[in-house]
């Protein structure tokens, strides 16, 4: 099963040069993946299950701008016991793939917040698509791991309009801070972002940058030291 939306790149979407942010690919795609459970049956506002990020790799091939109209969609390629493999793309309206991802998730009961492992029945429901792939077949996103070097690094303490509806800070806003350690406003077309611990209201984190040979890396760390997150930028 594909799963279709058509969608206008507004003024929410943009930044200050007129080019589609990738905070706003992320909120897109995230939609899109609610959509999808909302078809299969798995609705978050009816079901006790739902499917937890893990992982993230996006591609900008042709960076949409303010006024395209541009079509995503998103399909799974595996569902798997308490794990699931789902892609997405955006064509502009040429019909031209401009955006590509692959990405990770996890099966939990919302009530106990546990992993739950998802039923035969309800995997069949989202009519897979195991041949269609953007990433040569690969089912997972390459891990990456934390460099030793720190070149930046600041404190962010999680307000509450960072807070989604499973009561932990979205998975977007792990790119705005990101951004905020970075020392230059440069923008990656290509990254990956890893979700190791939620982030909950009121907590405080380190986020620090470190300079690497592909680009630039970012890791979200508790005080505590839990690594919370980690994010690749590639050149």
């Amino acid at each position: 099963m594909f799963v279709e939306e058509k969608y206008f790149i507004g003024y929410q979407y943009v930044d200050a040069d007129l080019k589609m942010k990738n905070r706003a690919i992320l909120c897109i795609l995230q939609d899109m993946a609610g959509l999808h459970g909302i078809l299969a049956g798995e609705s978050i506002k009816t079901s006790p299950t739902t499917w937890l990020l893990s992982a993230y790799r996006v591609v900008v091939k042709k960076r949409p701008e303010y006024g395209d109209r541009v079509t995503v969609r998103t399909w799974s390629r595996e569902i798997k016991n308490f794990s699931a493999c789902r892609e997405f793309e955006m064509l502009n309206s040429e019909g031209e793939v401009v955006v590509t991802a692959i990405s990770e998730w996890a099966h939990i009961n919302r009530v106990n917040n546990t992993l739950e492992k998802c039923t035969p029945e309800l995997a069949d429901a989202y009519c897979h698509e195991p041949n269609y792939s953007n990433f040569d077949g690969v089912l997972r996103v390459k891990r990456l791991k934390t460099p030793e070097n720190v070149d930046a690094e600041i404190e962010f303490t999680v307000g509450r309009s960072w807070i989604d509806a499973n009561r932990h800070m979205n998975n977007v806003y792990y790119l705005d801070l990101a951004e905020m350690v970075i020392p230059d406003e440069s923008r990656a077309d290509d990254f990956s972002i890893f979700y190791r611990r939620e982030i909950k209201f009121g907590e405080s984190v380190d986020c620090r940058f470190s300079r690497v040979e592909d680009g630039g890396f970012v890791s979200v760390v508790g005080k505590d030291g839990t690594l919370h997150a980690q994010i690749m930028l590639y050149k």
